[in-house]
C-alpha cells in the first residue's frame, strides 16, 4: 500500500506538470481515437465521469456524447467506498459533490440493462502499466463497483505521462480495464 501511495504521488505529479495545452490537444487525440473505437461506436449507453484537476478532459467527450444521442450515465457516492450511476440529458445537471468533483441529482431512474451489449464504461485512473494494471485515486469506488456489476465492458482514458514502466504493484481485488487508450497507443486485450 506505501509503494502504491508512493507511485501514485509521482504520477499526479506528472499528470499536474502537463501544460494545460498539452492535457486539451492530448485530450482530443484519445477523444477521436475513442470515437473510433468499435465498442464505443456500437454503445448505447455510456458510463462516464466528471473529469477533474488535470484528468483527461471527460466533459468534451460528454457533450460530444449527447450530441450522438448516447445515453449517459454518471457516478454519485453514496457512502464508503461506494456508488451509484444515475442519468443525465444535459451537463448543466451535474453540480459539485464528493471531493470537489462534479456529480449527477439522484434520480429515480435506474441505471438500464442493455441486453444487445455491454455497457460501456469510461474508468478514471492515475497511473497504468504495459499489462493494463490500473492505479486508481485509492478509495476501491470502481474496483468495488465493477466487482458487482460485472456487466461492463470497460475503457480508461490516460496521458502517456501517466505510465509507470517498472510495472505497478497489484492486488487481487484490483479490476484493470480492457482498453486503455492514450494519445500515442491503445493498449488492449
Amino acid at each position: 500500500m506505501e509503494r502504491k501511495k508512493a507511485i501514485r504521488k509521482i504520477l499526479l505529479t506528472r499528470r499536474d506538470q502537463l501544460s494545460r495545452e498539452k492535457r486539451a490537444s492530448d485530450s482530443a487525440v484519445i477523444h477521436k481515437e475513442l470515437f473510433s473505437h468499435p465498442r464505443f461506436r456500437e454503445a448505447a449507453v455510456i458510463y462516464l465521469y466528471a473529469s477533474y484537476g488535470s484528468e483527461v478532459d471527460t466533459l468534451a467527450l460528454a457533450r460530444s456524447c449527447l450530441d450522438m444521442g448516447k445515453s449517459l450515465f454518471f457516478p454519485k457516492v453514496t457512502g464508503t467506498g461506494r456508488m451509484v450511476f444515475y442519468p443525465i440529458n444535459f451537463l448543466s445537471e451535474l453540480k459539485e459533490g464528493y471531493g470537489g468533483i462534479k456529480e449527477p441529482p439522484v434520480s429515480l431512474k435506474t441505471e438500464p440493462y442493455d441486453e444487445g451489449h455491454k455497457p460501456l464504461m469510461i474508468m478514471p485512473l492515475v497511473g497504468f502499466d504495459e499489462k493494463r494494471n490500473r492505479l486508481g485515486y485509492g478509495g476501491g469506488f470502481y474496483d468495488r463497483y465493477l466487482a458487482e456489476n460485472p456487466r461492463f465492458f470497460t475503457i480508461a482514458l490516460a496521458f502517456e505521462e501517466q505510465c509507470w514502466q517498472e510495472g505497478l504493484p497489484s492486488e487481487s481485488f484490483d479490476l484493470s480495464p480492457q482498453v486503455i487508450l492514450t494519445p500515442q497507443r491503445c493498449l488492449e486485450d
